[in-house]
């Protein structure tokens, strides 16, 4: 074999490789320009859902279901401050908002006395049949709440979850809706 041949072999087989090479290179920045609008991620046998799932959380609660402009408008800091986060990290905002309405709900059960500590609870899944049975929820209420545990279960365990800050944000004023329920008993 000459050298021309050899030349024109090492250009063969390294022509799609570069083609490739080259290719991620030019779409790195249009294909992260996507990622937000991701709606469906699906990872071996696991498929996410999230804004489906949103919407449905979103039209059980009644208040909620009509517009987007129904839904409460932040003004209080602790909000203010998740909104900011969901920003930066989506998922972060998603699972520190379950937190403190999974706090207010403990706080308001074991004041009622029904149940005997905050720890005892810290996981439980019934939380928002408790708070439907002392009159807090509605039923509607607590089909929300189920779809939005199951939501922030998601964002909190899905491997490699991509989450938009628009999501986040829905996400954190529907929660803060059925908070404001808790705290005003």
């Amino acid at each position: 074999m000459d050298t021309l041949s050899f030349v024109v072999e090492l250009v063969k087989a390294g022509a799609w490789p570069a083609a490739l090479i080259v290719a991620i290179l030019l779409l790195r920045r249009p294909l992260t320009g996507l990622l937000p609008l991701l709606e469906e991620l699906k990872y071996k046998d696991i498929s996410l859902k999230f804004r489906e799932k949103l919407s449905e959380a979103k039209a059980s609660l009644p208040s909620a279901s009509s517009e987007k402009s129904a839904l409460p408008v932040p003004d209080d800091q602790e909000q203010g401050m998740l909104l900011q986060l969901a920003r930066w990290a989506p998922r972060a905002a998603v699972t520190e908002a379950w937190r403190r309405l999974e706090d207010a709900i403990l706080v308001l059960s074991v004041s009622r006395g029904q149940i005997p500590s905050k720890e005892v609870a810290r996981n439980h899944s019934r939380l928002g049949i408790a708070m439907q049975a002392i009159g807090v929820f509605s039923e509607a209420d607590e089909v929300a709440f189920r779809k939005l545990r199951e939501l922030r279960n998601q964002a909190a365990h899905g491997p490699e979850f991509a989450l938009s800050e628009a999501d986040a944000e829905e996400y954190i004023r529907l929660v803060g809706s059925l908070l404001g329920k808790v705290r005003s008993r």
